[in-house]
């Protein structure tokens, strides 16, 4: 709407022919609305049917995608089936869970909310985004209200949609499919709420229109909020345009069926929001007239005095300048200042807009160059022209970026929030700041840590200099950013087609972190994995290393783990990343099963010290090691707590009592029955009884020997057998050693006694 003209301060009177020109405002102005009118509304019809139908092709769209994705696993028979199979398998591991999960977290597309199977041998749900749970865990906690999962994984029909309203109550959709394998699994694809309301919110917002998603029996699947009071039971209708009529109430009804899932989508604008559209229409009319008014006073303003002809016209012109933001002011001199400072503002959000255009452009045709999204006959003059820089040469390589950590002194807690943001601002700056010096550098922010920086190289760059440059840039960023990276280089390309390789060698490069530290730089050229074999230690040895420092605490926590390393690797070491996450994972599982079983049997151990099974939380062996390190202490020092070692002594002693006849009774015995190591139990005994275990089996087994021989006929070799002596020579020789006089002499004393 225009804004008035400025109140012209030395007008002093209104001609008569202003009268006139209000006359033919109206009449003109009644002459234009009639014509008008009708056209608006079929435009209007028009224009609203266009937004609906690219609502509809952007969320068939999306669902397309979701189906590709399935295709896509579909056909993945040594990847993905396969692993479905072991999964159904009773002695599947969680590390096949975990391998799945990142396989679906691989497929997924941003425009997806989550990605699941359902294993149906272990009634359990792995997801693409949350954690692996069963299927009543799973919905109860990412989900709202009652979930008829059952419904949900039954095979009858294929890509089918399903209502979800997840956490934060957003409603979404969920596209059915299924994998066949000898056995069918259910692929749940759960549309991005945050997407799918952007775009009814847009429609709502452009169009008054209300949106209806429903499936071929007319059931409701998702509707907007604007739906809520109208009864949409029963409601019938044909794709296209049409009108209805419900409550009551009179709609322009589109419906458009979709060429994916079986649904419809159906947009109904209430005719009052046509009306309304008019209704402003009635107002600009008046507006005008009101405007046909002001030509009157501009009639007499033409004959006023001669010499304020200049300031008129260059307050039109400033007027023509302003456009649709003309100000309210007073003074002629005034308006056109404020007039050319709005247009000033105007070309600088100009520029900024553009700058912002450019932006996407550029993250877009870098990403396009390395998922190979590429036109066939593109070259990289063509591609290079929507990035906005120029070519220096045709050779190329990909550096991943991967942010792990934050100095606190520099990055306080107080501006965590704030990380994110810093580092999409701080990152692409100083490393193309560093590439452009020789080589020329495009940085992207790909996820909230993950940058990926394409270097276009110089003639005379290889790959030494490359890695001293992302060194240089790593040191850099923490000393003076306080941010701690690890940077993986790909391989150097001379094609636009290998780009795509060289970011998936650099992603593999990075992945090495696990083993060789995080905040380093790691070439894929560098990297020599072999197919060394990694069988973990039976869970038995496992379970008794674990068992006997909980208990016993002899050994610090380092020499366990050190002990566990060398009897899964040897002297070969671990070799590729899956590995490293199969011992951090296998040793988790081995830790938690000992936590929660003495846990159980005594509460001595809260659950807190289990450990994180989330194989992500542990970006390398060192880091895993001082994580282990650490809760293993802590989990020595609880049990230390709760079991006092009083007593244990007694029990050792009634032990041989009992057992003093078995010939291989010893000390290792002993501490295999209580579950603790020899040289602890040697320790507590001696503190309890201040006699060593093998003293103590001795004196016993010589105390049984002695009433034998009172009271029984047996030989020397049957005594020495019924209490455990391994010989008759071992018997006499411990016998006289303690007594100070042989078994037949003391025999003899004993009879003669009781002949007195």
């Amino acid at each position: 709407m225009k804004g008035k003209l400025p109140r012209k301060s030395f007008f002093t009177r209104i001609l008569v022919s202003y009268l006139c020109f209000i006359l033919i405002s109206l009449i003109s102005s009644a002459m234009i609305y009639r014509l008008a009118s009708t056209r608006l509304i079929e435009k209007t019809t028009s224009s609203d049917y266009a937004a609906f139908r690219q609502f509809y092709a952007v969320v068939d769209q999306e669902l397309r995608n979701a189906a590709d994705k399935v295709t896509e696993l579909s056909q993945d028979y040594s990847g993905f089936l396969t692993l479905l199979e072991k999964a159904s398998a009773k002695s599947a591991s969680g590390y096949t869970s975990y391998q799945i999960r990142q396989r679906l977290r691989m497929v997924a597309s941003n425009s997806l909310g989550d990605m699941f199977v359902y294993l149906p041998n272990d009634q359990k749900v792995v997801s693409g985004c949350y954690s692996v749970l069963s299927v009543s865990d799973y919905f109860r906690t990412y989900y709202i209200g009652e979930v008829d999962y059952e419904a949900l994984f039954q095979t009858e029909g294929l890509y089918t949609l399903s209502p979800l309203k997840m956490n934060l109550d957003r409603e979404t959709l969920a596209l059915k499919a299924f994998v066949f394998t000898p056995k069918t699994y259910p692929v749940i694809c759960v549309l991005n709420p945050n997407s799918l309301q952007e775009q009814i919110s847009y429609l709502e917002q452009n169009t008054g229109g209300n949106i209806l998603v429903t499936d071929f029996d007319g059931n409701v699947l998702l509707r907007s909020s604007l739906l809520s009071d109208v009864d949409v039971t029963g409601l019938s209708l044909q794709d296209g345009i049409q009108r209805i009529t419900l409550d009551g109430r009179i709609f322009i009804a589109f419906r458009q069926t979709s060429t994916v899932a079986a649904c419809r989508y159906i947009s109904l604008i209430p005719i009052e929001a046509m009306e309304q559209s008019l209704s402003y229409f009635s107002l600009y009319t008046a507006l005008n007239i009101l405007v046909i008014c002001l030509f009157g006073v501009l009639l007499a303003f033409l004959l006023s005095r001669y010499n304020y002809r200049p300031v008129s016209q260059l307050v039109k012109s400033a007027a023509l300048l302003g456009g649709t933001k003309q100000p309210q002011v007073d003074g002629e001199f005034h308006y056109i200042e404020t007039i050319m400072e709005n247009a000033i503002t105007e070309k600088k959000q100009y520029l900024s807009n553009l700058s912002e255009i450019q932006q996407v452009r550029r993250f877009n045709g870098i990403l396009n160059l390395i998922n190979g999204s590429i036109p066939p006959k593109a070259t990289l003059e063509s591609v290079f022209s929507d990035i906005g820089k120029p070519l220096i040469s045709h050779r190329f390589a990909v550096i991943f970026f991967r942010i792990e950590d934050w100095n606190d002194e520099i990055f306080s807690q107080s501006f965590a929030d704030e990380r994110p943001m810093l580092a999409k601002i701080i990152l692409p700056n100083v490393v193309e700041e560093l590439y452009n010096e020789k080589d020329r550098g495009y940085v992207i922010h790909t996820e909230h840590n993950q940058f990926i920086c394409l270097v276009n190289l110089a003639a005379e760059t290889d790959l030494e200099d490359l890695r001293n440059i992302a060194q240089h840039a790593l040191d850099f960023l923490w000393e003076q950013m306080g941010i701690s990276c690890t940077a993986g280089i790909g391989t150097l390309c001379e094609n636009i087609r290998e780009i795509r390789l060289s970011y998936n060698a650099a992603r593999r490069a990075e992945e090495y972190k696990i083993i060789a530290g995080t905040g380093r730089v790691l070439c894929y050229q560098d990297l020599t994995p072999t197919a060394g074999a990694y069988e973990f230690v039976s869970a038995a040895a496992i379970r008794m290393l674990l068992t006997h420092y909980v208990k016993d605490g002899n050994a610090s926590p380092d020499e366990v783990f050190d002990e566990i390393y060398a009897r899964c690797f040897g002297d070969r070491g671990v070799t590729t990343p899956e590995i490293a996450r199969s011992f951090i994972f296998d040793l988790c599982t081995q830790v938690n099963e000992l936590l929660s079983e003495l846990n159980d049997q005594s509460g001595s151990v809260p659950p807190e010290h289990l450990f994180d099974l989330n194989i992500e939380t542990y970006k390398s062996l060192d880091g895993f090691r001082e994580y282990f390190i650490r809760r293993m202490t802590d989990v020595r020092r609880e049990y230390s707590e709760h079991h006092p070692v009083k007593g244990l002594g007694l029990r050792i002693r009634e032990f041989i009592e009992e057992n003093y006849g078995n010939v291989n009774l010893g000390v290792n015995e002993i501490g295999a029955h209580f579950q603790l190591s020899p040289s602890y139990c040697s320790k507590i005994f001696r503190q309890e009884t201040n006699q060593g275990i093998p003293e103590a089996i001795c004196a016993v087994r010589i105390n049984h020997a002695c009433h034998q021989l009172t009271d029984s006929q047996n030989s020397l070799e049957q005594i020495a057998d019924n209490c455990g002596f391994s010989s008759s020579t071992v018997f006499i020789r411990s016998f006289k050693k303690l007594c100070g006089v042989t078994p037949g002499s003391y025999r003899k004393l004993m009879q003669d006694a009781k002949k007195k």
